[in-house]
């Protein structure tokens, strides 16, 4: 299934979920859990441990993880740990060091800058700009008297926060950094941000073990919500579109697929009507992203069909920013290889191209570290060269 992202629907899922979510289920690791000591047996697989800073010549850390069957419906992908600066900078932010007024122009533009990295895939940039950007969420006085303006400003910026936490598979932090931003959209009455709010706590919600239902409420409260508001702005159908494309991936999730086709349809629908490819509120949301869900969904649970949409797709016509979402239908095609026979080759060089789109994905992205896992695990080297090599630098050990 298709990772939704919050922003896009990467289910990251992503941009994502929406991405989108994820077909594993996420898990993170506690800022003071220490690092697992004595030898690695069968059942588990050793896995990197990104920190903020981390670079070839101070590699993270690797960390031994359980290995679980089935992982394409269940399985707890390897851990990926979120920087600590970024954890604490979300959830214990002071004020920022001020004259008492902060420029709301500034912090409109660090939450874009924020939004902008993450969508191109700069990982570590975005981290970086957590702790000011949360400082100045923190902050009680600007020099703008709107206080919807203000409150709209601050929901961005958590919104960039839940996307970095989900990539990086905290979905705990996710959450709270999501509900954080719905409670500043609703207090700013912007409707097209509470949409994508509720849409980036959908994502967090599904991308932990049993909140499938929890997910699917808060996706269907958010429709209700868009549908009893009849706004036709390009920002209200693309809250509008990314929540119903979540929704196709929950159906998904449940293996219901007459709702999987209703909810891509009338996603399909929501695009004509927005008329192109656009970025509004950081979705990605329009008919290219319809079809890459397609992929993405079609992926789990009929690949052939997923592999033929690929062939379909024209991703140049997505927004340019969208590197992050470029290389999560990587991700998906491959995830489509590895289940037919023989296609294990053609996997690897999605992940070669989606490393090439994303350098630092695989060193942050626990389900990019879980197809590596599942490959390794019945390897053909003659067949794929270049998967060991990809393990290396994503630090996934061989």
């Amino acid at each position: 299934m298709t990772n939704v992202e919050p922003g896009g629907a990467d289910a990251e899922p992503a941009e994502g979920l929406p991405a989108s979510t994820s077909y594993a289920t996420t898990t993170s690791v506690p800022p003071d859990a220490p690092l697992p000591r004595g030898p690695v047996d069968s059942r588990h697989q050793l896995v990197a441990v990104p920190t903020f800073g981390s670079s070839p010549e101070h590699p993270p850390a690797l960390v031994e993880v359980p290995k679980v069957d089935g992982w394409l419906s269940n399985m707890a992908p390897p851990c990926s740990r979120l920087p600590d600066a970024v954890r604490t900078a979300a959830l214990t932010a002071h004020p920022a060091d001020s004259d008492g007024a902060l420029s709301l122009a500034w912090l409109r533009r660090t939450a874009a800058l924020a939004h902008g990295c993450y969508q191109r895939a700069e990982y570590d940039r975005t981290a970086e700009l957590v702790p000011t950007l949360m400082a100045a969420t923190s902050a009680s006085v600007f020099r703008d008297d709107d206080q919807r303006h203000i409150y709209t400003a601050m929901a961005t910026a958590h919104l960039a926060v839940s996307k970095l936490a989900l990539k990086f598979g905290d979905a705990q932090l996710a959450w709270v950094a999501a509900d954080r931003a719905h409670a500043r959209a609703a207090e700013a009455d912007a409707p097209a941000l509470i949409a994508v709010a509720l849409f980036s706590i959908g994502c967090a919600l599904l991308a932990m073990p049993g909140r499938e239902r929890d997910a699917a409420d808060v996706v269907e409260r958010g429709l209700a919500s868009t549908t009893r508001s009849g706004s036709r702005t390009a920002a209200a159908l693309s809250g509008a579109g990314a929540l119903t494309l979540l929704a196709a991936v929950v159906a998904a999730r449940h293996n219901d697929r007459p709702s999987v086709r209703s909810y891509l349809r009338a996603a399909g629908v929501l695009a004509d009507r927005l008329g192109s490819d656009r970025n509004d509120l950081w979705t990605g949301f329009g008919p290219t992203n319809v079809l890459i869900h397609h992929i993405g969904i079609t992926a789990r649970y009929d690949p052939e069909r997923s592999i033929v949409l690929g062939e379909q797709l024209d991703t140049s016509r997505l927004h340019p920013a969208l590197v992050s979402r470029r290389s999560q239908v990587h991700l998906d095609l491959a995830t489509a290889f590895t289940q037919r026979p023989g296609g294990d080759a053609s996997a690897v060089l999605h992940l070669l191209q989606a490393e090439q789109l994303s350098p630092q994905l695989f060193r942050v992205h626990p389900p990019a570290q879980a197809l590596i896992v599942h490959l390794l695990r019945h390897e053909r080297r003659a067949a794929t060269p270049g998967l060991r090599a990809l393990a290396a630098r994503a630090r996934v050990a061989t």
